[in-house]
């Protein structure tokens, strides 16, 4: 390695000496340093690969239920809603700037779906498995390091530990479904992680289900409020022409309501039924043993590199 010639004197400021140091550590003496220090370089290397391995000795897996979906063709029923939008109560006609499949999206996370889950205690207890005591079938609080921590946050807010409610569901169920869409195509997959793959699978069902059955309620409640204020129109009316066009959109809407009634899923169709494949999302072997050789070469040279200026910088602040 080649001794620096730059002197610095005291009163200099230490960031020009800094920049000096800099600039005599040139391509070449990097890749000495590197090579003198390749034993630092693979202890970093070493202890990166040895704790992902550790790591991986005790993480979970965790396994993904899986789903395909896309939008249901409504067919008779769009057809009636369109011819409804044209006649003169055209104000009835359902909105079309929102599909029931886009509104099966939001009603995932909708608290609604998350009371109804709230009530099934097999998913519930699942759901919280650290929480829930199956002997004595009660709840209690959770255990751990980081049960520990949220506690001492909880506390220090004024706020005590509560069993799941609702609110805790809708939360988790959040941070585990994932959609994306996929690409130009108008379907989505939709998945929900845990380490219980059989929970995985009920869960998501159960989560489609529910999704689907609020919208279809909703459209349900909709159009006989609409059918009732028909009904109460026409008992007002004496014109025979008026009588008959609310009698046709009062039919158009009637048979509107029982198609919807009929359908298995009303806002969507399963392209692909949940299922649960065999190799778990996380953690990825190969991924992870990736990222750890670059966090200890990284690491290793960092010090390498950091060591070497910091032996110039010594060496130059003992010279005369």
């Amino acid at each position: 390695m080649a001794t620096a010639q730059t002197h610095c004197a005291p009163k200099r400021a230490l960031s020009e000496c800094d920049d000096t140091m800099t600039e005599d550590l040139s391509w070449r003496d990097i890749y000495t340093t590197l090579w003198r220090r390749r034993i630092l370089i693979l202890t970093a290397l070493a202890l990166a690969v040895l704790s992902f391995v550790l790591y991986l000795r005790f993480a979970d897996d965790r396994f993904a239920a899986v789903a395909v979906l896309s939008p249901r063709q409504q067919g008779q029923l769009d057809s009636l809603t369109s011819r409804l939008a044209r006649s003169p109560f055209g104000s009835l006609a359902s909105s079309g700037t929102v599909t029931p499949f886009e509104r099966f999206i939001e009603s995932t996370r909708s608290p609604v779906v998350a009371q109804r889950i709230d009530k099934d205690l097999d998913l519930k207890s699942a759901l919280f498995s650290s929480q829930w005591d199956a002997q004595t079938e009660t709840w209690h609080k959770p255990s751990g390091t980081k049960a520990l921590i949220a506690g001492l946050v909880r506390r220090a807010v004024g706020r005590d530990w509560i069993a799941p409610d609702a609110k805790a569901i809708s939360n988790a169920v959040s941070k585990r479904v994932e959609m994306r869409g996929i690409r130009e195509t108008a379907m989505i997959e939709i998945s929900l992680e845990s380490t219980d793959p059989a929970f995985a699978l009920a869960a998501l069902e159960r989560l489609i289900i529910e999704a689907d059955r609020l919208v279809r309620q909703r459209d349900e409640a909709n159009l006989e409020e609409q059918i009732e204020k028909l009904q109460n129109r026409l008992a007002e009316v004496a014109v025979s022409d008026h009588r008959a066009s609310i009698i046709d959109v009062l039919s158009s809407l009637e048979r509107q309501l029982s198609i919807l009634k009929s359908s298995e899923y009303y806002s969507l169709h399963l392209v692909l039924a949940p299922i649960v494949p065999a190799q778990p999302v996380y953690p990825r072997p190969m991924f992870g043993l990736l990222l750890a050789c670059i966090i200890g070469i990284t690491a290793g040279v960092s010090i390498s590199i950091g060591l070497e200026i910091f032996s110039k910088k010594r060496n130059l602040s003992i010279e005369p």
